[in-house]
């Protein structure tokens, strides 16, 4: 599981309602390896290598290497 959290540059400025948008949007660069769902959760389909990456309401993004054997 992808565990991710929001941190705000300026501590004045309230982050987006999660009505507006999701705090957090996950997504496989390769679903014939691994898949992701919309809280984190990560299930292996495949052996290989992929990447699962997680983007912020405002835009970051990262990415996380996943190896299934």
């Amino acid at each position: 599981m992808v565990k991710a959290e929001l941190a705000l540059e300026d501590k004045r400025k309230k982050a987006l309602p999660k009505s507006h948008v999701a705090t957090f949007r996950y997504a496989s660069g390769n679903t014939k390896v691994a898949k992701v769902d919309k809280n984190g959760k990560i299930t292996a389909v495949g052996k290989g290598t992929c990447y699962i990456y997680v983007y912020a309401a405002n835009g970051l993004a990262k990415k996380v290497k996943v190896t299934v054997k």
